[in-house]
């Protein structure tokens, strides 16, 4: 699909996280670490990078997808991405005219869906196999909610995020590509008044 096309090929600004398992070009702090793919001029620019490649990466999800040339996917620490952007978008590395004011930004974050979930109980006295299944899903959807915190506190109204709730009777596997048609169906009937009106107000 994306052939040799490069991330400086892209007409718009991108920053797509992933994670680098072992990034033994350095040898003295050889260790995994998070990596932001971006095609801001700067010194630290990727734009020689194949989109291919790196559409690779992010999409590498652990236990579903093997890792690509040692890459998984980002979302294990930015499974919202705003802030990702926006420290991106203002930061002092890029070349002075492709760095933003802080309140020069206006962003709309489009969430993948969730499923609200919760532990009952005011004093939990769990041990490794009571922790072992509900811990991931309390890792990822407070790295997802941190995020939209600090995007809220930092752009105020001009941050806005749309994201579907799942009905949670309904569970659907992050491979799922035979859902599809399900998904599209769930995000045809979301309410998008409120986004519409957000976007006419700040964007437009």
């Amino acid at each position: 699909m994306f052939g040799d096309l490069q991330l400086k090929d892209i007409l718009r600004k991108v920053a797509i996280p992933t994670f680098d398992l072992d990034n033994e070009e350095v040898a003295a702090k050889r260790t995994w670490k998070p990596k932001i793919f971006h095609n801001f001029k700067g010194a630290d620019s990727d734009g020689e990078q194949l989109v291919a490649s790196i559409a690779l990466y992010t999409s590498s999800a652990p236990t579903y997808f093997p890792s690509a040339d040692g890459y998984i996917d980002g979302g294990v620490y930015a499974n919202n991405p705003s802030i990702v952007a926006l420290a991106q978008a203002i930061s002092r590395r890029n070349q002075p005219a492709e760095r933003a004011a802080l309140d020069e930004v206006v962003m709309l974050s489009l969430g993948t869906g969730v499923s609200l979930t919760y532990i009952k109980g005011q004093a939990l006295d769990w041990g490794y196999a009571q922790w072992a299944q509900p811990l991931i899903n309390v890792l990822m959807d407070g790295v997802a909610g941190i995020s939209d915190y600090q995007a809220q506190q930092l752009l105020d109204d001009r941050y806005h995020r749309l994201q579907i709730v799942f009905n949670p009777n309904e569970t659907i596997a992050l491979d799922a590509v035979d859902k599809l048609g399900r998904m599209d169906e769930i995000a045809s009937h979301h309410p998008l008044q409120n986004t519409v009106d957000w976007i006419r107000t700040a964007w437009i």
